[in-house]
């Protein structure tokens, strides 16, 4: 989902940066082709990998850096096999989006996340709250887009479909008296 969320803001034009810290699913450099391994300066900052508009960080600050848009997404602790990190404290110290690394991110930037949010763990509190999060939003628009593709999916036809050629069952009442457009089976 971060591959193509990401391959789809760079078609925009935006500046993507993803940081690739997935240890259990496919890594982002497979998923946009990159093999070679990253090259290094002088002074021995890694050069991220690029492709398709979108920069590969090993750093969070790397990924941010410049960023229109940061889309956070959340630590599954429940689907850990072990322990990856000493402590939560640990993974915000190292890995969290906090307003002192949000300053390197465009003045404008938008910060996402598509819920549900570990506060104070990914995402600081300020910043999940702040003025540049459309995160609510997302939320939001993120469950209506969901019911619409499982409604497609269960078979019913968008509403632009003609109604003649896909007429709507008819009405029959629930048993608590409110309509229902599904008859009893």
């Amino acid at each position: 989902m971060a591959a193509n969320l990401a391959l789809a803001l760079a078609g925009l034009g935006h500046r993507v940066g993803l940081l690739d810290a997935d240890v259990y699913g496919p890594s982002i450099p497979l998923m946009l082709g990159l093999h070679e391994r990253p090259q290094s300066t002088e002074d021995k900052r890694i050069i991220p990998l690029e492709r398709f508009g979108i920069k590969v960080a090993k750093s969070v600050e790397e990924a941010i850096e410049g960023a229109d848009v940061v889309n956070i997404l959340r630590i599954q602790l429940e689907r850990q096999r072990s322990t990856l990190y000493s402590s939560l404290r640990e993974y915000a110290r190292v890995y969290g989006i906090t307003s002192a690394r949000l300053k390197g991110a465009k003045p404008d930037v938008t910060v996402m996340h598509p819920g549900p949010m570990n506060r104070g763990v990914e995402i600081a509190q300020d910043v999940a709250d702040g003025e540049h999060s459309v995160i609510l939003e997302q939320v939001t628009n993120g469950v209506a887009v969901r019911m619409a593709v499982l409604y497609l999916l269960a078979g019913h036809k968008a509403p632009d479909e003609s109604a003649a050629e896909h007429p709507m069952p008819k009405e029959t009442k629930k048993a608590h008296g409110e309509p229902s457009l599904h008859p009893r089976r």
